[in-house]
């Protein structure tokens, strides 16, 4: 198999419902001079054989590539494939914090990103009184490791409340209680971020329900970004130290507030209502980061002969 600089890393599942989203992606970096490739990332393989790291695909020793670029979460392979000297986006550790909803608020609360006033799941123990006189009802309830508005409940009393996180904990999942955002009900905004941009945003609106999801039957219209608004988005994606990230802002009286960032965003919202080429954005960014990192090995090696 040829030496490429990149793979592009889906999993099977994606991959099949992606086709048009791959060549694409392909063709921008083809554009740039790169030679990337669609990997399927059930196939591969990390091991540690004699303290050395290796990394087999499909059962074949890979030459290793420039950068890989994840359109699925793996930060376990991820970090594997920095271990090695590959190019991450996103980096494995903020695919991992982005990915854990409470890591996620911890990590923002502590550099004053605004958000809803949230609660984290005690160990082993659910005190329903506390949380709502915190909180009030309505409340949202939600597994941290949810994506595309799964495991996201609004509950209105006690009975709601234990029914709905009962099924939650029965499946397994961790879970964290926010204060309900009336104001947003059903509508948020999706900024899409790549580097220290917000290459284009979306308001997206429920047909039914509180939920906005475009991938829950939502729709969505262009929407231009307050300043405070791309800010926003900018600063928790930096934060995180994400590359390239999909911010969900809430809206409230005076402004906005951050409802939480996705890692892997899907860009057919950006698609169907902008001119954005969110794949030739994301591969002019990993152009410019590769320049960069090869302008500091430069530096770093000059210095030291």
């Amino acid at each position: 198999m040829k030496k490429l600089d990149g793979w592009l890393i889906y999993t099977l599942e994606s991959s099949q419902r992606n086709n048009i989203s791959i060549n694409w992606f392909i063709d921008e970096a083809r554009k740039l001079g790169l030679q990337i490739d669609l990997f399927i990332m059930e196939k591969f393989q990390i091991m540690m054989i004699n303290n050395s790291l290796k990394v087999m695909y499909d059962g074949i020793d890979m030459q290793l590539p420039r950068f890989a670029l994840f359109r699925g979460y793996n930060y376990k392979l991820a970090k594997h494939f920095e271990l090695l000297g590959i190019k991450v986006f996103n980096s494995s550790k903020s695919m991992e914090q982005s990915l854990d909803k409470a890591y996620t608020h911890q990590v923002l609360s502590g550099h004053g990103i605004d958000m809803p006033d949230t609660i984290f799941e005690s160990e082993n123990h659910l005190d329903i009184d506390s949380i709502s006189s915190i909180l009030g009802y309505p409340l949202v309830i939600k597994g941290t490791e949810g994506k595309g508005g799964d495991q996201v409940y609004l509950v209105n009393n006690h009975d709601e409340f234990r029914e709905k996180t009962k099924g939650l904990k029965d499946d397994g999942y961790n879970l964290l209680f926010q204060k309900f955002i009336s104001s947003s009900y059903g509508k948020d905004i999706r900024a899409f971020v790549v580097g220290d941009k917000v290459i284009g945003s979306v308001i997206r609106i429920s047909k039914e329900g509180f939920k906005a999801n475009y991938s829950q039957g939502g729709t969505c219209e262009g929407f231009e970004l307050t300043k405070e608004a791309a800010e926003i988005a900018i600063k928790a994606s930096k934060i995180l130290g994400l590359d390239i990230a999909g911010v969900d802002l809430l809206f409230i009286d005076n402004g906005f507030v951050l409802c939480e960032v996705n890692a892997n965003p899907a860009f057919k919202t950006i698609y169907n209502t902008s001119t954005v080429n969110v794949p030739g954005k994301i591969m002019e960014h990993i152009q410019k980061s590769l320049e960069i990192e090869a302008g500091r090995l430069e530096v770093a090696t000059s210095s030291n002969m």
